[in-house]
């Protein structure tokens, strides 16, 4: 383990690319990343006290994590959700009707994402802006929780499902796990298995959620091993989940430039 000295030193060693794309007159990599979490903290505290900039910053969100094509993958495999509304009996399904599916799924990410918006931004949050730009960025790039795998598939700009529904609980679990971890603290042997694969937030997410479930006799994934996971995936796990999201050891987490910000919502 490193003994870092703060959440900047953190999110530098998670976040390789971080510091690249941040523009600041220093070179070292940890003050380049504060800058940004003091700009980032600035603005969510303005969109918090104007309606206006909330809703300039939410538009944001929105346009950059929101699904903007429907897969042909969905199409084929999601029947059903064309039966639903209708459309199962056509010939052919059209542009139109493409059209009305994604904009229903558009609207369940969008308030799933909003969820996660208003917990993160929350005045009653205990976390550092830090943290919560680790779980922002982690939960953006996590998909659905399947228990024959027990674990979560690795989300894309083509997944149709919402966000997740963080577990709060699980959330504490990871930070009170980083803090030890930063401060060079002993962990205990389950604490260096959670860590061993990498400090990623799917990774760490992952692992302590499931740790939970076996605790309260929920046996997730007991059918496979991690390994299997990818040499299973296309025969354990149901039509919605494509080749995309096979979960990978040790995804990265990439960073939006700061600058693509509305710029009258602060960065």
């Amino acid at each position: 383990m490193k003994n870092i000295n703060n959440g900047a030193e953190f999110l530098n060693l998670v976040f390789k690319d971080m510091k690249d794309t941040i523009k600041s007159d220093t070179s070292d990599p940890s003050q380049r990343i504060m800058e940004y979490l003091e700009r980032l903290e600035h603005s969510q505290k303005e969109a918090l006290s104007d309606e206006n900039k909330r809703v300039l910053l939410r538009s944001f969100y929105y346009d950059k994590y929101l699904i903007k094509k429907l897969p042909e993958s969905y199409i084929k495999y999601r029947k059903g959700f064309f039966h639903d509304l209708g459309l199962v009996d056509k010939e052919e399904i059209t542009e139109q009707d493409k059209a009305l599916v994604l904009g229903c799924i558009k609207n369940e990410q969008k308030q799933s994402l909003d969820n996660l918006l208003d917990f993160l931004s929350s005045e009653e949050n205990p976390y550092p802006t830090w943290f919560k730009y680790y779980i922002f960025q982690g939960v953006t790039k996590v998909g659905t929780f399947y228990p024959i795998l027990g674990d979560f598939t690795k989300r894309s700009s083509s997944t149709t499902d919402p966000f997740i529904t963080i577990d709060e609980h699980v959330i504490g679990q990871m930070y009170g796990l980083v803090s030890k971890y930063m401060s060079d603290e002993n962990l205990s042997e389950e604490e260096q298995a959670v860590v061993s694969t990498g400090l990623n937030f799917r990774n760490l997410y992952s692992k302590i959620y499931r740790q939970n479930n076996k605790k309260s006799n929920i046996h997730y994934g007991d059918l496979f091993d991690d390994e299997d996971i990818e040499e299973h995936i296309g025969a354990a796990v149901s039509d919605d989940v494509y080749l995309d999201d096979i979960p990978q050891e040790d995804d990265g987490i990439l960073l939006p430039p700061p600058e693509e910000t509305p710029k009258k919502a602060g960065k």
